[in-house]
């Protein structure tokens, strides 16, 4: 059995102290820089995911796109096509029709 007198068991006590409260601040640092990180990786996930779901939108207006050629004259013209991306409508002209605009 250990023995102790009164100054030992002060000292002790005073360094346990010392070791929680330095262990209490550096569990608050790292925990907070966790909670960071995961938060940061929560959120790139989250917009990962929401990129790689427009995919199969893009995908699907892109052959919405190639389906809307019409030959006249023997000129293939692009029917004006409604894409969305992100929940906002795109409209996709023949950009042929800007250039003779301008022309």
């Amino acid at each position: 059995m250990l023995a102790l007198d009164l100054d030992d068991a002060k000292t002790i006590s005073l360094i346990a102290v010392t070791v929680l409260v330095i262990g209490a601040i550096a569990a608050l640092w790292f925990l907070q820089t966790l909670a960071r990180k995961l938060l940061f990786s929560a959120i790139a996930v989250a917009f990962a995911f929401a990129v790689w779901s427009q995919r199969e939108a893009l995908v699907e207006c892109a052959d919405k796109v190639s389906e809307s050629f019409v030959l006249a004259e023997g000129n293939p013209t692009l029917v004006d096509t409604d894409c969305t991306f992100f929940g906002a409508t795109v409209t996709i002209s023949d950009p042929r029709s800007d250039d003779d605009a301008a022309g």
